[in-house]
């Protein structure tokens, strides 16, 4: 049967276990360096550039003209509750 180990003894295996792994670690820590600053570039590169560039609206073609806002301003709707769909002159 194994003897219970102490909190020091304990420690200092611990201690021994990452000493062992110090080289692994830094690996691991450089590639993780590497990844993050690529996901980072290609977020400021690419992803960012597309998402402003989708928020973009489409300009309306032409202003409306005075006669046009004259129609409109003198338009009555016979019933607001159902017309969803108003043709004027038909234009």
């Amino acid at each position: 049967m194994q003897k219970a180990l102490s909190f020091a003894q304990r420690r200092k295996d611990a201690k021994k276990t990452l000493r062992a792994f110090a080289p692994l670690r830094e690996i691991f820590k450089t590639a993780n360096t590497i990844y993050m600053r690529t996901i980072l570039k290609l977020f400021l590169f690419i992803f960012f550039p597309a998402m402003i560039s989708a928020q973009e609206k489409t300009v309306n073609p032409r202003p409306m003209t005075m006669e046009e806002y004259e129609k409109a301003k003198q338009f009555t709707v016979k019933d607001l509750d159902n017309d969803t769909y108003i043709k004027i002159d038909n234009a």
